[in-house]
C-alpha cells in the first residue's frame, strides 16, 4: 500500500474549494476569506454563496485541515462542509438596507465581554469600553430559525453610518439584554446532572458553586458584571469569587466555601489551557465581589 501524501494547507484549501464547487454546481460561488476571531485567532473561512441568498454561514477550514492531517479523507472533509452549510444556510434574503437604518436594527444590538490584552488589534476597529482587564464590544444578533447564534460584530464605521455614539450602543444593548436574555443561575450539582446524568450528593445548608450565564448560554460571561446582578447574588450568598469559565459563562464561588485563592487562580489557568478553545478564553484572572463595598476587583 502506497504511503498517504499529505497536502499543505494551501493545497488543501485549493482542492477543497474545487471539490465543493463540483458538489454544489456552478450556480453557487465559493469564496474564502481570512477572519480575525476573538483573542486574535486568525482563521480561514469558506463561504458557499447561493443565488438569491445574501447571508451564508462561514465554515472554517483550519480545524478540518488538522483533522485531514490526522487521517480524515478529503472526501469526508467535503461531506462535512456540505452538511454544515445545508443545515445552517438561510433560505431568506435579508434586506441589506436594514443595516443602514439604526431604528430598524437597534433591537438586535447586544454586548459581550472579551479580553483586552488578547484583542488589541480587534479593539482598534470596534467600539468598546473597558472593565478591569476586559472590554465590552457589541454585536448584532441575526438569529433565525435555521441559523442559531448567527452574529455580526459591530465596527466603528457602522457608528458613522448610524450617527450614534458608543454610549448609545451600550444603552441599547442593556435594554435588549433585559428584554431578550434573562440571566440563568444553576448550581454546579444540577449542571453535572444535566450534562452527565450523574447525581452528586446534596449537603444540606452547605454553600455551593454556581454557573452564571444568560438563557442561551451564549456570550453570557459578562452578565455578572451588569445591572445589579452581583449585588443580588451577594444578598443571598455574601461576597464571592468569579471564575471566568469562557466568554459564555462564569462560575461563582461564595467566600463561605473557604477555598484557597491560589487554588482558584491555578484552576482557572489550567482549565484555560486544557479545556477552553483559544478563541473562547475570557481571562486568566479571578475576580472578587466585595458584598460590603459593592465592587469588583481582580484577585492579586
Amino acid at each position: 500500500m502506497s504511503e498517504r501524501v499529505i497536502m499543505n494547507f494551501e493545497q488543501f484549501t485549493t482542492q477543497v474549494c474545487a471539490l465543493v464547487q463540483n458538489r454544489v454546481g456552478d450556480e453557487c460561488k465559493i469564496t474564502t476569506r481570512n477572519v480575525l476571531k476573538n483573542n486574535s485567532v486568525k482563521l480561514l473561512g469558506l463561504v458557499i454563496q447561493r443565488p438569491g441568498i445574501n447571508v451564508s454561514p462561514t465554515i472554517y477550514l483550519d480545524d478540518l485541515f488538522e483533522r485531514y492531517v490526522n487521517g480524515l479523507s478529503i472526501d469526508d472533509v467535503v461531506d462535512i462542509i456540505i452538511d454544515c452549510e445545508e443545515k445552517n444556510h438561510s433560505n431568506h434574503y435579508i434586506d441589506a438596507d436594514m443595516f443602514m437604518d439604526f431604528d430598524r436594527i437597534r433591537e438586535k444590538i447586544f454586548l459581550k465581554f472579551i479580553n483586552t490584552e488578547r484583542n488589541e488589534e480587534l479593539l482598534l476597529d470596534v467600539p468598546n469600553r473597558s472593565f478591569m482587564d476586559l472590554s465590552v464590544v457589541y454585536y448584532l444578533d441575526l438569529n433565525c430559525d435555521c441559523c442559531a447564534n448567527a452574529v455580526s460584530l459591530i465596527h466603528n464605521n457602522q457608528l458613522d453610518v448610524w450617527d450614534v455614539t458608543e454610549s448609545e450602543l451600550y444603552n441599547e444593548a442593556l435594554n435588549n439584554i433585559k428584554r431578550e436574555l434573562p440571566d440563568s443561575l444553576i448550581n454546579m450539582r444540577d449542571l453535572v446532572y444535566e450534562l452527565s446524568g450523574e447525581t452528586l450528593p446534596e449537603i444540606p445548608e452547605e454553600p455551593e458553586m454556581y454557573v452564571y450565564t444568560n438563557r442561551n448560554r451564549f456570550y453570557g460571561a459578562g452578565l455578572v458584571f451588569l445591572f445589579d446582578n452581583a449585588g443580588k447574588f451577594a444578598k443571598k450568598h455574601g461576597s464571592f469569587f468569579v471564575l471566568p469559565s469562557s466568554i459564555h459563562e462564569t462560575i461563582l464561588v461564595p467566600d463561605s466555601l473557604d477555598i484557597d485563592r491560589d487554588y482558584l487562580k491555578d484552576m482557572v489557568y489550567t482549565i484555560n489551557r486544557t479545556e477552553v478553545d483559544e478563541d473562547e478564553l475570557l481571562s486568566d484572572n479571578v475576580y472578587h465581589f466585595d458584598a460590603e463595598k459593592a465592587c469588583f476587583n481582580i484577585l492579586n
